[in-house]
């Protein structure tokens, strides 16, 4: 297990080390938890990560601290190749209120969807308010299945 909690990460010249350059040391790594600084974020994080998951042997995957400069559409297109892996996501307090609704859409989606073998992302934002619920409830009734499909 590895937590970066309430770190930043620097590297020789001083420069914020983005979060793939730490994820891609951690691919072996049951459990990674990072709060990461917003300038360990860009745009090519989304998609990075992403890759890296697809390949790793982790377990658990949480980021906390996302800036909305972290493309969730892009990282959201991975989610049925992430299956193996429970994947966290707390974004920090001031996302734009575009960034907000993007994510209500993902989770509106996936609870109009119901109950598939993709489990949704977790994610936590300002003002989810009671999508956060029915969020959590559709992934608990998606695990069930997957168990239930197993048994089988």
């Amino acid at each position: 297990m590895i937590n970066l909690i309430r770190v930043t990460v620097l590297d020789n010249q001083k420069n914020v080390v983005s979060v793939e350059a730490m994820l891609e040391v951690a691919l072996n790594v049951e459990e990674v938890q990072i709060d990461t600084s917003p300038d360990a974020v860009t745009e090519k994080t989304a998609k990075k990560i992403a890759e890296l998951l697809c390949i790793s042997s982790m377990r658990l995957f949480c980021l906390y601290g996302i800036p909305d400069t972290f493309n969730f559409d892009e990282f959201s297109k991975f989610t049925p190749q992430l299956q193996k892996t429970c994947i966290n996501m707390a974004f920090v307090d001031n996302i734009s209120e575009e960034y907000i609704q993007k994510l209500n859409a993902y989770i509106d989606d996936a609870v109009k969807i119901g109950v598939t073998e993709i489990v949704p992302l977790y994610i936590v934002y300002p003002q989810q308010e009671q999508r956060w619920e029915a969020l959590t409830d559709l992934q608990q009734l998606c695990y069930k299945k997957r168990e239930e499909m197993e048994k089988n």
